[in-house]
């Protein structure tokens, strides 16, 4: 018999599959290889820079805009660090939810 945690466990991961499936695509490759040689961005004029380089991900300005909205929340939440650290997850997200679902 399973617990509700385990449940619940098993339908977050089954829910991120997609993204996960995303971290050995070429898009990621990409992505990584577009970050290469880029350093924490200090006081950037664009909350954008905390994802690192997004060009790959061919964002409209639409897109660009909701993303910082988003971002803003994120760095209230978690801080720029940890924003930047994770920068490829939340672009491999931003991708799968816009792009494939």
């Amino acid at each position: 018999m399973t617990t509700d945690k385990e449940e619940h466990f098993r339908n977050a991961l089954s829910n991120y599959m997609g993204v996960l499936n995303l971290r050995e695509s070429d898009l990621a490759k990409k992505l990584e290889e577009a970050d290469r040689g880029l350093a924490f961005p200090e006081n950037p004029i664009d909350v954008l820079d905390y994802m690192g380089n997004i060009e790959p991900l061919e964002m409209t300005e639409s897109e660009k805009h909701e993303e910082r909205s988003f971002l803003h929340i994120m760095l209230e939440r978690y801080g720029a660090t940890c924003v930047w650290e994770t920068r490829m997850r939340y672009k491999l997200e931003w991708y799968y939810v816009e792009k494939i679902l």
